[in-house]
């Protein structure tokens, strides 16, 4: 009969408990937290399960007697949880605490199977399972972090080429003539985008006039308006001639005490004013 040592027994043990492992970890979960955590849904609760369970799982194998390279073992768990939407909505500390709590589980363990076999288990053997379970952990949370950022980044990249694409929506009107509604707040870093963006659409449209409306906008500060400046410059720089609608008596005061001069540009009450004139 095969002999079982010290280590078989422990993973044993260990894997004998992972969906108790789960269970005590979700009991315990603060769940008030904003989140994958916070779920009430019960079908994102199950799978929240599954996928600590499936960890447990894995991490078990740490203990097997084999020579287990964390990285290589949790590369797929890794993937799939970095890439989760939930995990990603979920504030980054809060998922490091949790891989914490899961520390403490396994440390407490560890303890309890160490006072069990206390006659065959030497500290030695303890202080390596303790060890191995730190610098196990310890990998797969910087690798679980550096995937998990890299997704968000990514994420980040996509929703501002989106905003990008929707900041400057040019409709053409007709033959050379085209429309740029801006709507909402006109921060420094969407003027800016505004700015680019025109600049290349209209050179590829072969616009020749472009109705710019402000009717949708809430205000100016002295960086959109400058941006806004820069654009009616850039515009008639490669020969596109920029005029004006919309623009609010609150939003012409402040371009006045600016000092922001618009002369030269024509300027209409609304659009279809422009649009009878430019049309």
């Amino acid at each position: 009969m095969e002999q079982v040592t010290g280590e078989k027994s422990l993973y044993h043990f260990l894997k004998q408990r992972t969906w108790d492992l789960t269970e005590q970890w979700y009991e315990d979960l603060n769940k008030e937290r904003e989140g994958v955590y916070g779920s009430t849904d019960q079908e994102a609760v199950a799978l929240l399960k599954r996928q600590n369970h499936a960890f447990h799982v894995l991490f078990c194998e740490l203990f097997n007697g084999d020579d287990q390279h964390p990285e290589e073992l949790f590369e797929t768990w890794i993937q799939t949880m970095a890439e989760d939407d939930a995990h990603l909505g979920t504030p980054m500390p809060a998922m490091i605490e949790e891989f914490l709590n899961v520390k403490e589980q396994y440390i407490a363990l560890l303890e309890e199977y160490a006072l069990q076999c206390s006659e065959t288990i030497t500290i030695s053997e303890f202080n390596q399972w303790n060890k191995r379970l730190a610098s196990a952990l310890k990998v797969i949370m910087v690798k679980f972090t550096a995937n998990n950022l890299a997704h968000t980044a990514e994420q980040l990249r996509t929703r501002q080429e989106m905003i990008a694409q929707l900041s400057a929506p040019i409709i053409k009107l007709r033959k050379g003539i085209a429309l740029l509604p801006l709507v909402g707040e006109l921060e420094i870093d969407r003027a800016h985008i505004i700015f680019t963006q025109t600049l290349e659409k209209c050179s590829k449209m072969t616009i020749q006039s472009l109705l710019i409306d402000l009717s949708g906008v809430s205000d100016v500060d002295r960086h959109v308006a400058d941006q806004l400046f820069l654009l009616i410059s850039g515009l008639k720089l490669i020969g596109i001639k920029a005029s004006l609608s919309g623009l609010r008596p609150e939003i012409a005061r402040t371009s006045i005490h600016l000092g922001v001069d618009f002369k030269g540009v024509n300027v209409y009450s609304s659009i279809e004013r422009a649009l009878e004139s430019l049309l």
